[in-house]
């Protein structure tokens, strides 16, 4: 089967909501999205209060220094499997496998 036909069957496979956790892991693994935040005046980045979920309470908060470690935990499987209601696991197997079928297509269908 083509690479591209494989991530279409893959992604067509998914449930709504994994779909969505994938399409949105994805995007802000790849930078192309971004989770809901502000910037405060010191240059500190903190999520909007529908990106906060419990899995955020254990990350360190921002400073000066360090101003984005709830950044790059918003963009974590593990967030945003807990924001989309989705297994981390599953989310992340799937990630991967649609993220390996559509890196063959780029690479015009290696093996």
């Amino acid at each position: 089967m083509h690479p591209a036909t494989a991530a279409a069957v893959l992604q067509a496979a998914l449930d709504p909501a994994m779909e969505s956790a994938v399409r949105d892991y994805l995007a802000r693994k790849n930078r192309t999205a971004h989770p809901d935040g502000e910037f405060d005046k010191r240059g500190r980045w903190y999520p909007d209060a529908h990106e906060q979920r419990e899995c955020c309470s254990g990350i360190s908060q921002p400073t000066a220094s360090y101003p984005y470690p709830l950044m790059i935990h918003c963009r974590s499987v593990e967030h945003v499997a807990t924001l989309h209601g989705v297994d981390v696991s599953s989310l992340r197997r799937a990630s991967l496998a649609i993220a390996k079928a559509k890196s063959k297509t780029a690479d015009g269908g290696g093996k």
